[in-house]
This record gives C-alpha cells, structure tokens and sequence, in this order.
C-alpha cells in the first residue's frame, strides 16, 4: 500500500513540476491521468488509517490483559 501511495504522489509531483516548470508545457495524456490519482491515494490513506484502528481495537483487548 505504501508503496503504491508513493508512486501516486512521484506521478502527481512529475506532472505538476512539467506544468509549472514552463510557460507553454507540453501536456501529455499522463498529465492529466494523474489528478484522479489524487482521489484514489486520498481514498488509500482514509482505508489505511480504517485498517489501523480496527487493528488497535481488536489488539486492545490483549494489551490491557
């Protein structure tokens, strides 16, 4: 998961770098293929931090022991 994360956030640094780094950049596809990415690693994050507190909570009970 983390790493998939890391490859959304390597994508979206690329492709905002190519457009702010020009005056007329040349915009490919993959340009532009990247926002949604934005959404589906936001998405990612929220489902990891879900995951992370089902495990606490199901790990408690063993702590407190």
């Amino acid at each position: 998961m983390q790493s998939r994360i890391n490859d959304h956030f390597a994508a979206a640094e690329q492709a905002v770098k190519r457009i702010s780094e020009s005056k007329d950049p040349d915009l490919e596809l993959e340009d532009f293929l990247v926002f949604p990415l934005i959404s589906r690693t936001k998405d990612m994050v929220e489902y990891a931090r879900e995951l992370e507190e089902d495990r606490e909570s199901i790990f408690a009970s063993l702590v407190s022991s």
